[in-house]
């Protein structure tokens, strides 16, 4: 009897889904709590926490999506078996599983090579490809996903942080790359709680940027002219970098400047694409684009136009003092409006609570299947 209503409890609560979605299931050994086990043993931390003990790249903490994604499908009552599934979801764990290595007997590539046996032998992908999704969210998934795996995974619908060839494969031609994808966010970093901000009147800073100012971009080295670093209402924390006049470079200072900020600048590092506007966006501090208008998690369901500013890239290497000056003279009322807007869709970038990202991926997959997805074009 037991099982009985278990069973009419499943289908009556996937019967009421938007989505019916199946999660390939890893063999044992290979599971995500399993891999999760290995590199706390190995190295003594929790991969899911910031801070600085992580010995290698990629940076651990804000590339785990791929954990997130299968918590997220496991607590949104989508799931089904894979005869009625809509989607599908290939989740290896390729960042996690490269980075852990040796685990429960097997090597990463040794995983990578039953997972591929796995979907090959699936008469759901073969006859289904179209609909299904791998995750691989580093830039690093080049050398996480590669031979056999990649040649599947890229006949699926990617998700990954951003288009950019380089990161999925090491011969970055248009044949070989995913027909698909989906830009999905960042993992936050674990230190923002959503939803409890600083009142914004409160808030110490007008304008802050908070992360490497050592990065060869022409927009970063704006920050370091004096021009910048002597407005009153400009705050710029430089991570790992030597002190500056006004700057600091206190990593552990990150969550509470960003807490702190009304205003923050997102500007473009060794990619157009960062951690930093979620953060940002979940810390209540409004985003300032600068430069390369690059593709952005959910366009199809987040008007980031609505509650954030774009400054192009020449106003800001040639008026840069004009352009925060102009922020500065936003009002409180004004930016209260925009504040208030964003709040509503933090969801839809929030790994670590809820299933908002699952929704937002699949309302994308929606789009792909009916053949109204926008074009995303891949970096090269």
């Amino acid at each position: 009897m037991a099982f009985l209503l278990i069973g009419l409890l499943f289908l009556v609560k996937n019967n009421d889904s938007p989505y019916k979605v199946y999660e390939y299931e890893a063999p044992i050994g290979m599971g995500p709590s399993d891999l999760i086990e290995c590199f706390k043993d190995i190295y003594s931390i929790d991969p899911r926490i910031d801070s600085l003990a992580f010995p290698k790249k990629p940076y651990l903490p804000e590339d785990l999506g791929e954990l997130f994604l299968h918590k997220q499908i496991e607590a949104s009552g989508y799931t089904t078996i894979k005869e009625s599934a809509d989607y599908f979801f290939v989740n290896t764990m390729p960042i996690l599983s490269e980075y852990v290595g040796n685990c429960n007997g097997r090597t990463h590539e040794g995983r990578q090579k039953e997972w591929a046996k796995i979907i090959k032998e699936s008469s759901s992908f073969q006859d289904r490809p179209q609909d299904h999704l791998f995750i691989c969210q580093s830039c690093k998934c080049k050398n996480a996903v590669n031979g056999e795996m990649y040649d599947l995974a890229k006949t699926m619908t990617y998700l990954i942080h951003e288009p950019n060839a380089k990161w999925v494969t090491k011969t970055p031609k248009k044949v070989d790359l995913p027909k698909h994808v989906i830009v999905i966010p960042y993992v936050l970093h674990s230190g923002i709680t959503p939803f409890n901000h600083k009142l914004w009147v409160e808030r110490e800073y007008k304008i802050s940027f908070i992360g490497t100012t050592s990065r060869k971009t022409k927009v970063r080295q704006i920050l370091l002219k004096p021009m910048v670093l002597e407005k009153p209402y400009v705050h710029i924390v430089s991570e790992g970098v030597k002190t500056l006049k006004r700057v600091s470079a206190v990593f552990d200072k990150y969550v509470t400047d960003m807490v702190n900020s009304q205003f923050c600048l997102v500007l473009q590092g060794d990619s157009p694409s960062s951690r930093r506007l979620f953060d940002a966006m979940v810390a209540g501090c409004i985003p300032v684009f600068i430069g390369t208008n690059y593709a952005k998690p959910f366009e199809n369901l987040i008007p980031y136009d609505d509650f954030s500013i774009r400054i192009v890239e020449d106003e800001w290497l040639y008026h840069a003092e004009e352009q925060l000056e102009r922020i500065n003279n936003i009002s409180d009322e004004e930016a209260l409006q925009m504040q208030s807007k964003m709040m509503r869709y933090l969801h839809y970038i929030d790994w670590r609570n809820g299933d908002g990202v699952l929704d937002g991926v699949l309302s994308n997959m929606d789009l792909i299947t009916e053949g109204s997805e926008k074009s995303v074009q891949w970096q090269v």
